[in-house]
C-alpha cells in the first residue's frame, strides 16, 4: 500500500486557485462589492472597493498570483467562488 492511497478519491474543489486563467482581464480597477475578477473569484469588500485586483507574477514556486491593492475607505476585501454543484456532487 502506498502513502498515497488513503487520500484516493479526494481532489481539490478550487478551480483556478493557481490564478491561471483570466478571460475577463488581468487587472480590474475598483471591482463592486460581487464582481467577478479572474476567473471564478468573486471580490467581496467592506467600505469602499479595492484600487485594483490583478493577476501577477507569483512567488517562487508559483506562476502567478492575485493581487490587491487598497484604497482609502477600504475596510475590508476577501474573495469568495461559488463552486457548482456537479462539482461536489459526490460530497
Amino acid at each position: 500500500m502506498d502513502s498515497t492511497s488513503q487520500y484516493y478519491g479526494f481532489k481539490n474543489r478550487i478551480i483556478n486557485g493557481a490564478m491561471g486563467i483570466s478571460q475577463r482581464g488581468t487587472s480590474f480597477s475598483s471591482p463592486t462589492n460581487g464582481t467577478y475578477t479572474l476567473d471564478r473569484w468573486i471580490s467581496i469588500s467592506s467600505g469602499t472597493a479595492p484600487a485594483t485586483v490583478a493577476q501577477v507574477a507569483g512567488p517562487t514556486g508559483y506562476k502567478n498570483a492575485l493581487q490587491v491593492t487598497g484604497a482609502t475607505g477600504n475596510t475590508q476585501t476577501g474573495f469568495q467562488q461559488r463552486i457548482e454543484s456537479n462539482n461536489v456532487s459526490d460530497l
